[in-house]
């Protein structure tokens, strides 16, 4: 019985303890996120599991410190950035970038970006539901699984703008309208669909706190940067038309209007392209370590709908699951609906009287959860989502042990060492997983050529040739090797393994 009494009082001095120093245990977690996030990303690079997209962006960035705002060639129908998307985000990390010019710079500025996140997050929890479960729900947000696997994959700006909208929809929920205002530019410089989430916030607004002003200013503002974007930066800096990414649907359609066309016409074919088996899997995925409560708060839930969207209607299977980048926009209105639908649960029952620190009479007995007060309500629901946030992490995997972990496979040192041989700033084209290693220069291209929007020749601009035959694409790579062999303009500088350096005959 004293055992039992010792372990009551210390869970009572628990919550207060939390409630006091919950500021200090914020900046503690945030702190760690980023330390061994950084880590884990720095280790993917050295293990050779990160692609070409890391090397487009460092390129990008380190041309834009040279005095060539965010240049590249590793595409046919643009030499820069914004010929592909709005990707000013990058620019963004330039001057930082500067400090320290190296990859790892920009993973690490991705994972302080991300951290970031968990400060709105745990602002309006704090108000809420109180200090201690402000900082259970920043926890939860930095151990979700999406937050997670979109952070360490690759760098990528979806992830950073899930932060500026978290920031975005608690100034919304404070009213503090021109604080809205950075987190407003800093997401619309992330990439082009971030301006449905914009103006999902600003339905947010409408519907949440009536706020017809900045509702309908952060709406324009998305439909605007959308025209600006189409019509006139994309045109400029691009010889492709339309929007590069339109092809993720094409069984419905190659534009916004004719997927609109062929839900109207055929709905039965919408349907089954967003409701597979596995698609439906995913949505339990993203629901199950939240206890789906993001779906009792309906503003929140209005807003999510389009974002989902937007995946379930893609033809692409990492756009529909956990594991990638594409659920960033997602998250700010999910944790935003979890708080707001955990507040509201939690009061389902009898409540205590304001001032006077009584309680109403208490229900029949076998009703426990309507006899628990409302801050332990509170702090039961806390507790299933922690639960359920440690089973996620152990059922769908967490990220971090094979890369903290795993050691680099002995073969990577023979890459490292033919990476060595190319001279600094001549025009490489290289295998994706190779790519992230060669020193920064201004022309690095992907090969096999034509992937995914790269560009389809790139043997033809480069001097020198890095493959990898064991490579996921090997046998192409294998048959691009032939192909130049059999040429005058090209012998081979060096090979180990089933790497091979190719170098242009002078």
């Amino acid at each position: 019985m004293n055992a039992a009494n010792a372990l009551r009082n210390a869970w009572f001095r628990f919550w207060p303890w939390l409630d006091r120093h919950s500021v200090r245990l914020l900046v503690l977690l945030l702190l760690l996120f980023v330390l061994v996030f950084s880590l884990a990303a720095v280790r993917k690079v050295q293990l050779f599991r990160v692609g070409f997209d890391v090397a487009l962006i460092h390129q990008a960035v380190w041309n834009t410190t040279q005095g060539r705002f965010l240049e590249t060639h590793a595409y046919d129908f643009t030499d820069n950035l914004l010929g592909t998307d709005s990707f000013f985000m990058a620019a963004w990390l330039a001057p930082f970038y500067a400090l320290v010019p190296s990859v790892y710079t920009l993973l690490v500025l991705q994972m302080v970006i991300v951290a970031l996140g968990a400060v709105p997050l745990y602002l309006l929890a704090r108000e809420r539901l109180g200090p201690a479960l402000g900082l259970l729900t920043a926890g939860l947000y930095l151990a979700y699984l999406p937050v997670q696997y979109g952070s360490l994959y690759e760098i990528r700006f979806r992830m950073m703008a899930m932060t500026w909208l978290c920031f975005l929809l608690y100034f919304v929920e404070k009213r503090r309208y021109w604080a809205a205002l950075p987190f407003l530019f800093l997401a619309l410089s992330c990439r082009l669909d971030t301006v449905v989430a914009v103006a999902m916030v600003g339905l947010y607004a409408l519907l949440r706190r009536r706020r017809w002003a900045l509702g309908l200013t952060l709406i324009l503002a998305a439909v605007g940067w959308y025209l600006a974007m189409n019509h006139w930066i994309l045109p400029h800096y691009s010889t492709r038309s339309g929007y590069m990414f339109a092809d993720h649907y094409l069984p419905l359609g190659n534009s916004p209007a004719e997927i609109l066309h062929t839900a109207l016409r055929d709905p039965l074919l919408v349907l089954q392209v967003m409701f597979t088996p596995r698609k439906l899997g995913y949505l339990f995925q993203l629901g199950l370590p939240l206890l789906f409560l993001p779906l009792l708060h309906l503003p929140s839930l209005i807003c999510l709908l389009p974002l989902l969207l937007l995946n379930l209607l893609s033809n692409r299977t990492i756009q529909t699951d956990i594991y990638h980048h594409y659920q960033g926009l997602l998250v700010p209105f999910l944790l935003v609906g979890l708080i707001h639908s955990w507040a509201w649960l939690a009061r389902w029952g009898p409540r205590e009287e304001g001032g006077t620190g009584r309680r109403k009479p208490r229900p029949p007995k076998g009703r426990f959860w309507f006899r628990l007060s409302l801050q332990d309500r509170r702090r039961a629901i806390g507790l299933a989502l922690l639960l359920l946030s440690v089973l996620s992490n152990l059922f769908y995997y967490n990220p971090l042990p094979p890369l903290l972990l795993d050691r680099p496979p002995a073969r990577t040192r023979m890459a490292l060492a033919l990476i060595e041989r190319i001279p600094p700033g001549s025009p490489v084209a290289a295998s994706n997983l190779l790519a992230p290693h060669v020193p920064v220069r201004r022309d690095i291209f992907l090969l096999p050529g034509g992937d995914f929007h790269y560009a389809y020749k790139p043997e033809e601009r480069a001097d020198y040739i890095l493959l990898d035959l064991q490579s996921e694409r090997g046998a192409e790579e294998a048959a691009l090797l032939a192909q130049l062999l059999a040429g005058p303009d090209w012998r081979v500088e060096a090979r180990q393994d089933d790497y091979v350096l190719l170098a242009r005959a002078r």
